[in-house]
């Protein structure tokens, strides 16, 4: 549950939010779906229509929100969306903004949203992969004008609030993924044992010991990493493979580098895949998921299966909260194939940790606060606290 000065409660009469975003991605339609069928929200976003697999031509899939394409423009390192200063003529009560100080309309309309009677929050990571104290002022300067701050995680909710002259308006909305369908392909699976088996035979990873690897393939994953402790289990004699699920611009190298480091024949790179069970039916026959850094939301992806996750303490995304050493996973050193390769070979020697990992991984994402009712939990948290300003002010 987010740490908020109250629990979430219906507003009377119902308060008018647009959220604004650069894109919609798939991923992100439950979470707005879940969030709209709240009482007392009446929501409408506004983003950038075609990016990461979003439909959205097909009505069906907005079903309790409304949508409206409002895009967006690189300039240089900046980014230009008209849409942030029209939000604030188009009567709504409550503006979320994407919270990053690249937006030129975003300083702006914070400054022009009380003048129009318009309560705002910005959402975003709260903080920056290259960050300085520059961009922290910066930063802190604009979250300022804001009646709510939203971000990511526990932690960077608690710097805010020790630099923040009004900690009581920083709420944590838990990023989260919709488990609806990753729990539906595990049932179908576990229903059909046999067909199962025979995938695993078909694949060539019956009896074997295999990991996953769920990642875009970017040089900030590291996943070349990856494929040097890879081979070095090999090496040792183990009858491991590894299947790597995700498309990029490292794709070809890395392919080159299974090959140089003689592999090849014990790696898959499959791809962007779309069909959960297919997806289903390699992770439920896997040992772990292993991406050596910046994991993203492939952490809570692989922890609907029960997968252990191995990645780096350190080079993170803010989902690397959800990750407990010893619980539901395993933390190493950035950067430190010794200690990838250990943790890895804890999990093939292990079993009963192994298992143990497992159902800690299940047990974060359908049990804990890392399920999406508590991500729109957090952020139906913030908005209230900025429409009760509002009606107070």
């Amino acid at each position: 549950m987010t740490e908020g000065l109250f629990a979430p409660q219906p507003l009377e009469p119902s308060v008018r939010v647009c959220v604004l975003q650069a894109v919609l991605p798939a991923y992100r339609t439950p979470v707005f779906n879940a969030l709209g069928r709240r009482d007392g929200i009446d929501l409408t976003v506004w983003a950038g229509s075609a990016a990461y697999g979003a439909k959205t031509d097909d009505p069906e899939r907005f079903e309790s929100f409304s949508f409206r394409d409002a895009p967006v423009r690189h300039v240089g390192p900046l980014l230009w969306q008209p849409a942030q200063l029209e939000s604030l003529r188009a009567g709504f009560d409550v503006v979320v903004f994407s919270w990053s100080t690249r937006y030129v309309q975003l300083g702006p309309s914070l400054a022009l949203a009380r003048r129009a009677g318009v309560r705002s929050v910005v959402w975003g990571h709260g903080e920056s992969t290259a960050d300085s104290p520059l961009r922290r002022r910066v930063r802190d300067g604009v979250s300022a004008l804001a009646d709510a701050v939203l971000v990511y995680n526990h932690r960077v909710a608690a710097e805010m609030r020790r630099r923040s002259s009004n900690p009581t308006k920083v709420f944590v909305a838990l990023n989260a993924i919709d488990q609806t369908g990753i729990q539906a392909a595990r049932e179908w699976w576990a229903a059909r044992p046999q067909e199962l088996d025979q995938f695993r035979s078909e694949k060539d990873v019956a009896g074997r010991r295999l990991f996953v690897s769920l990642s875009r393939l970017r040089p900030d994953k590291k996943t070349g990493l990856l494929l040097r402790v890879f081979a070095r289990l090999v090496s040792e004699g183990r009858d491991v493979r590894l299947v790597v699920i995700g498309d990029g611009t490292e794709r070809a190298r890395l392919e080159a580098d299974a090959r140089r480091l003689g592999i090849a024949d014990r790696v898959r790179f499959l791809g962007t895949l779309y069909d959960e069970r297919q997806i289903a039916a390699w992770c439920l026959s896997a040992v772990a998921c292993v991406v050596p850094a910046s994991i993203g939301l492939s952490l809570l992806h692989a922890f609907g299966y029960g997968l252990p996750v191995l990645t780096t303490d350190e080079d993170q995304t803010p989902e690397i909260e959800a990750l407990e050493h010893g619980v539901n996973g395993l933390l190493v050193r950035p950067g430190d194939p010794e200690a990838l390769l250990d943790a890895m070979r804890d999990l093939l020697d292990d079993d009963p940790r192994q298992q143990a990992l497992s159902r800690g991984a299940s047990a974060t994402v359908t049990q804990g606060e890392f399920r999406l009712d508590g991500m729109v939990d957090g952020m139906v948290e913030a908005i209230q606290f900025a429409a009760r300003a509002r009606r107070t002010s």
